[in-house]
């Protein structure tokens, strides 16, 4: 019989770990014994090894569907499209202000006339208040061009433009980043 150094009596354990496992559940027995069943390798297998793996890799692939079918096809109200051209509105804050931008790209279609624009530029709050207003004219004729304004204030969150371009009335709308 062993003793420790302080003179005290070993401690005696009178349940082996082949008694316990004898009591113990089916699942245990076998995972000791080596005949557990492993998850499948690879990443498709796993995917598909079981009823609610293949429920959540399926949810998961249709709301990324959805997620990409909203991003792409819906139309953004910061862009609209005259005859083949994309006129696309900005707002940026930039030191103590906030720069409007519309854009027009370059176009073919329109290289052989010229088209008056008229953007009048409207700055609202957070709780669409209306704080200031601005505007910019000339004249388009395929080249890229820019229509701009400038505010100075804090309080400013959203852009709205109403464009005349075309004999024709568009509203753009843009945050400010």
């Amino acid at each position: 019989m062993e003793t420790r150094e302080n003179g005290e009596e070993p401690l005696i354990f009178r349940y082996s770990r082949s008694e316990r496992l004898k009591n113990a559940p089916k699942n245990v027995q076998d995972f000791y014994s080596g005949n557990f069943s492993t998850a499948p390798k690879g990443l498709f297998k796993s995917l598909f090894a079981n009823k609610t793996s293949k429920i959540m890799f399926l949810t998961i692939i249709f709301l990324l569907m959805i997620s990409m079918f909203l991003t792409f096809l819906t139309p953004k109200e910061n862009t609209v499209s005259v005859e083949n051209l994309k006129i696309k509105l900005d707002a940026i804050y930039f030191e103590d202000k906030i720069y409007c931008s519309l854009e027009f790209p370059k176009s073919n279609d329109f290289q052989n006339r010229e088209e008056f624009v008229y953007a009048n530029f409207f700055a609202f709050d957070e709780n669409d208040n209306l704080i200031h207003s601005d505007f910019d004219s000339g004249i388009y004729s395929g080249e890229k061009k820019y229509f701009r304004c400038a505010f100075m204030d804090f309080e400013i969150a959203k852009i709205t433009c109403e464009l005349d371009f075309c004999e024709n009335n568009y509203i753009l709308k843009a945050d400010v980043k």
